[in-house]
């Protein structure tokens, strides 16, 4: 599928506001979660650029950002947003869950005090938000935390590789998979990961942070099987 003029349902970015790329990115990527554009869809430096209101720049950098997450890949000399697959969501857990178990045993072993104070309010916000069947609160202090811990670990580069493989699997889960599972019992994982990193626990931190997003996989991969046989 080709496009020759971008999706009537982007907007122009506002070019008063900073970080032009990174607005650009922001577009882009929610553009793929709605499926304004839809998957498979072939991208156009040119169409985006006109669309956003941007010169070919920013929307270049964006999709070379897009394409180091996941979210879009190079085929044929053309660009195009990934589709659904199983493997694809199966695949980027698994690399999460090994980014974040390192990042887990790292910052228990660097956090500070501030750090580790602001995971547990956090950790414990996710489960109040959950409790109260608040999905966008929850979904919120659900990457507060997962970001928490990664910039605990204090390894930037480390940091990048969560930040990626997290906004790929939110990205795909968003976009292919209806709502799943339990988010009650994953908040309360929460506050134990979070209390393992203050107790300087890191072997337990990193293995519960791994059997956590484990277990988020299995949950979005069954509700995507469950979504499959529904439509048979």
């Amino acid at each position: 599928m080709v496009i020759h003029d971008a999706p009537s349902t982007l907007e122009a970015i506002d070019l008063r506001r900073h970080s032009l790329t990174g607005q650009v990115y922001d577009a882009i990527r929610d553009a793929i979660v709605s499926k304004a554009l839809p998957p498979g869809i072939r991208l156009s430096e040119a169409a985006l650029a006109e669309k956003f209101g941007v010169s070919k720049t920013p929307v270049r950098e964006a999709l070379l950002r897009l394409g180091a997450v996941g979210l879009v890949e190079n085929e044929a000399n053309a660009t195009r947003v990934v589709t659904p697959s199983r493997d694809r969501i199966r695949q980027a857990y698994e690399v999460r869950g090994g980014h974040e178990f390192t990042a887990a045993r790292l910052a228990a072993g660097r956090a500070g005090r501030r750090e580790v104070a602001a995971l547990q309010r956090v950790a414990e916000q996710s489960v109040v938000s959950a409790e109260a069947g608040d999905a966008l609160g929850f979904r919120e202090y659900d990457a507060r935390f997962h970001r928490g811990v990664a910039r605990a670990a204090s390894n930037p580069l480390l940091m990048q590789l969560v930040e990626n493989s997290f906004s790929l699997t939110w990205a795909l889960r968003r976009r292919d998979v209806p709502v799943t599972g339990d988010s009650i019992d994953c908040a309360r994982q929460h506050v134990s990961i979070a209390r393992a990193i203050r107790e300087h626990e890191a072997q337990q931190a990193s293995v519960e942070m791994l059997a956590h997003i484990d277990k988020v996989m299995h949950m979005v991969l069954d509700a995507l099987k469950d979504e499959a046989q529904a439509a048979v």
